[in-house]
C-alpha cells in the first residue's frame, strides 16, 4: 500500500512541474450540496475503498493528461504547457469528473489561481501536513468525513526539483519569459519561492454518494 502512494506521488509530482491550474476550479457543480452530503459513517471499509478509488482518481488525471502536456513542453517548453494548461485541460479533468462520480480540486497556501485556496477545515489538513513535512516526518494520503458530512479524499503534493522552473526563485530559478507568462495569466500569483521538499499543496477530491450518482 506504501509503495502504490509513492507511485501516485510520484506521479503528481510529475504533472505538477508543468505548474498547471486545471483543477484550480470546481468544474464539477457543488452548489446543491445535498447531493454531496454523506448520510453514513466513516467505517475503515469505506475508508479504505475511497482511498483507493483517491488514488485511481489522481493515477487517471495524469494518463489523461501526461501525453498532451509531454507534446506542449516539447513544443514549446514551460511556455506552451502553461497555455495548454491555462485554457485546454478543462474539458479533460471534468471528464474524469463524472466518470469517478467526484469533485476534483487542488489547493494551496500559496495561490498561483486564488480559486485554489482553502477553506478553514482544508488549512487544518494542510498545517498538519506542513508540520510534518517540516519535521521529516511521513505525510500521507487520507479520506476524511467532515462536519458537514462531505466525504473527501486528501494527498500531499510536494515540491520537486523539476518544478523549480515555475515554483523556484524569480531571480534563479525562473526564465524571465517564462516569468513574465506566469504573471500575465495569475496577476496575483504567490506560488514562487518554493524548494524542493517543500509542500506546494494538496489534492482534495470529494466524493458524491454511490445513491446519489
Amino acid at each position: 500500500m506504501k509503495n502504490t502512494f509513492q507511485l501516485i506521488a510520484v506521479i503528481v509530482m510529475t504533472v505538477m512541474l508543468t505548474s498547471c491550474s486545471f483543477l484550480g476550479k470546481n468544474r464539477i457543480n457543488e452548489s446543491d450540496d445535498s447531493t454531496w452530503k454523506w448520510s453514513g459513517t466513516l467505517t475503515q471499509d469505506v475508508a479504505a475503498t475511497h482511498k483507493s478509488t483517491g488514488r485511481t482518481v489522481l493515477k487517471a488525471s495524469f494518463l489523461t493528461l501526461t501525453g498532451k502536456l509531454s507534446s506542449a513542453m516539447v513544443e514549446g517548453g514551460v511556455q506552451q504547457a502553461m497555455k495548454y494548461c491555462n485554457l485546454q485541460a478543462y474539458p479533460l479533468t471534468d471528464s474524469l469528473s463524472k466518470t469517478y462520480h467526484v469533485s476534483i480540486k487542488r489547493l494551496a497556501a500559496k495561490t498561483r489561481n486564488p480559486a485554489n485556496a482553502m477553506g478553514p477545515f482544508e488549512k487544518e489538513i494542510f498545517d498538519t501536513y506542513d508540520r510534518l513535512n517540516a519535521q521529516k516526518e511521513s505525510i500521507m494520503d487520507q479520506v476524511v468525513l467532515t462536519k458537514d458530512n462531505y466525504l473527501e479524499y486528501y494527498a500531499p503534493i510536494i515540491l520537486t526539483n523539476q518544478c523549480l522552473s515555475c515554483h523556484g526563485n524569480p531571480d534563479s530559478d525562473i526564465k524571465a519569459e517564462d516569468l513574465a507568462l506566469i504573471n500575465s495569466l495569475y496577476p496575483a500569483d504567490m506560488a514562487t519561492g518554493f524548494k524542493p521538499g517543500d509542500l506546494r499543496g494538496m489534492w482534495r477530491i470529494r466524493f458524491m454518494p454511490a445513491r446519489q450518482k
